[in-house]
């Protein structure tokens, strides 16, 4: 067993409380390299928020769905090029990151994840966007950050909790009038970086 699995199954362990100690609703196994992971992550029913970001994670166990309480999950920058369906399956998700993973189109199911509130998408490849998204409401911040996007769909003027969109670094000639339209929009990120 490698050193870094090791350091993961000892953060798990600790998250996991003891005695004298409650169960930890937050475990960051971040940086690491992981190529797996660790299936003792299972155990901890009530965690709320899983860190996995700049790990080699090619794939997601089918059990991760187990975690229904979870609410912040952070998979960027791994070596995921698909998303399981399963993920849908976490209702209680408010926060997804899935920035410099290889998408290039976003999965349908992502549009049953009603209560996303934030959405990293930096660095995915995408050249469009798909209408449904407009379907998730709750949306306060969207990053598509260095996509291949050159328009917007219409329907993203129903995100109507919008409040940080970022667009840098895309192939965007120009904006739609009614970006402008938001009433709660607090920044707009467009600047380019070519």
């Amino acid at each position: 067993m490698d050193k870094n699995y090791q350091e993961a199954l000892n953060r798990i362990k600790d998250a996991k409380g003891g005695v004298f100690s409650k169960e930890k609703e937050s475990l960051d196994l971040s940086g690491l390299g992981l190529t797996t992971v660790p299936a003792e992550i299972r155990e901890l029913k009530n965690l709320q928020t899983l860190l996995l970001y700049n790990n080699q994670l090619n794939t997601l166990p089918d059990w991760l769905q187990e975690l229904k309480n979870l609410q912040t999950l952070i998979l960027s920058n791994n070596q995921l090029s698909a998303l399981p369906d399963w993920l849908q399956e976490l209702k209680n998700l408010h926060e997804l990151h899935l920035s410099f993973i290889k998408l290039s189109t976003l999965p349908d199911w992502l549009r049953e994840l009603k209560n996303l509130h934030v959405l990293y998408l930096s660095y995915v490849k995408l050249s469009t966007l798909p209408e449904w998204l407009r379907e998730l409401k709750n949306l306060e911040w969207l990053d598509l950050t260095g996509n291949h996007l050159s328009a917007l769909p219409e329907g993203l003027r129903e995100l109507k909790n919008l409040q940080t969109l970022n667009l840098s670094s895309n192939q965007l000639d120009a904006l739609p009038e009614w970006l402008f339209d938001f009433e709660d929009i607090s920044r707009i990120d467009i600047k380019y970086e070519g």
